[in-house]
């Protein structure tokens, strides 16, 4: 069987590269419903988030995505990240 959430966080890629951001929102909540562990999931949707100006939901996916990534330096980017979205 196909890994959803890995399937469904491309095509979210794909849609924002159309900025179709909300199909693409869309499908990355339903890769966190089926995979709530993949935290690239959580990753891409804070980015998108915060593109579209909701700043508090992008901060709250990317403190989840720091939580479950478990690649020390991808962890680090995404904390200095988190830091100057807080202010």
């Amino acid at each position: 069987m196909p890994n959803i959430a890995q399937a469904l966080n491309m095509r979210a890629i794909i849609y924002s590269s159309q900025a179709k951001h909300y199909l693409a929102i869309d499908d990355l909540t339903l890769a966190i419903e089926h995979n709530p562990e993949y935290s690239i999931s959580y990753n891409r949707r804070a980015l998108i988030y915060k593109a579209l100006g909701k700043s508090q939901e992008a901060i709250t996916d990317l403190k989840i995505y720091i939580e479950l990534e478990s690649n020390d330096e991808l962890r680090q980017e995404a904390e200095k990240l988190l830091r100057t979205w807080e202010g």
